[in-house]
């Protein structure tokens, strides 16, 4: 999240992006949302693995894999139609749509369902942390 927002910052500053008018809110909570899911995720699976090593081998993996399918690296319309498909799973893909129809189109076309799948993610993930760290902390 504070990557994000040093980013964020940083770019409007220098004027490489300017949201216009309130397309800051929705680009903030996909954003935060995407950060929650992230947490979330990230508590589980450490809790899952228990070790540092495999934590960092398997985040490190999974993020590539998600900011691959999200459209992070390349446009996600320009990909191969069945990786498209496998990217409508992916909740990183909505976080960066929600984020480029925000920031680069000032459009609310399907903000809606950006922010329902990224909250439901963000409740799954931290719902997913609690319950890994509570395992942990009863089995110690």
């Amino acid at each position: 999240m504070l990557v994000a927002a040093v980013v964020l910052v940083v770019s409007f500053a220098f004027g490489v992006l300017r949201p216009v008018g309130w397309y800051w809110l929705p680009a903030l909570a996909a954003i935060g949302l995407i950060a929650l899911a992230a947490a979330g995720l990230g508590t589980a699976l450490g809790g899952a693995l228990r070790r540092f090593s495999a934590v960092s081998g398997a985040g490190i993996n999974l993020s590539i894999y998600l900011f691959f399918l999200s459209g992070g690296i390349s446009v996600a319309a320009f990909l191969p139609d069945w990786i498209q498909n496998i990217a409508h799973f992916t909740p990183t893909f909505y976080g960066v749509n929600a984020l480029e129809a925000a920031i680069f189109y000032q459009s609310t076309d399907n903000l809606g369902r950006d922010l329902t799948v990224l909250l439901l993610t963000a409740a799954a993930g931290l719902g997913l942390g609690i319950i890994s760290l509570r395992r942990r902390l009863v089995a110690n």
